[in-house]
């Protein structure tokens, strides 16, 4: 009997954007922003092209119109960045890991954590990189 070759998945030409909500202002420490990272290193070995925005860094109205200036606001960057995200294949949104309270696990960021190769990061980067990476093909 003879064994077939597995054939790699071929990524190259896809798009992701990640949305980043963490509550953490640039260049302030985020969890959240460690997890994006490790997903994307994932992402662009396999020849996917990423875009991110960390949305609280943005000037994002508050309502439900596309274009919160044409209801009173003086800005809104939701039309340019919606055209950012409509031209993704993938999309990505991380939420804040931890809200101040302890979470499920312990922040790889932190000292005496086990660092970024512990068990905790590679499944929860495993998990959302293979959920990305599946949900287009």
């Amino acid at each position: 009997m003879t064994a077939t070759a597995i054939e790699k998945p071929d990524f190259a030409g896809l798009r992701a954007m990640y949305i980043n909500c963490t509550l953490n202002r640039s260049p302030g420490r985020s969890h959240t922003q460690g997890v994006v990272d490790r997903s994307v290193a994932i992402m662009e070995a396999n020849g996917v092209s990423v875009d991110q925005i960390r949305a609280v860094d943005r000037d994002i109205a508050t309502g439900v119109r596309p274009d919160m200036t044409e209801h009173g606001w003086d800005t809104d960057e939701r039309p340019a960045l919606l055209t950012r995200v409509l031209a993704a294949d993938i999309l990505v949104i991380a939420g804040p890991i931890w809200l101040g309270e302890v979470g499920p696990g312990p922040s790889y960021l932190d000292e005496g954590s086990g660092g970024p190769e512990n068990d905790f990061t590679d499944r929860n980067t495993a998990f959302m990189t293979t959920t990305c990476c599946t949900s287009r093909r």
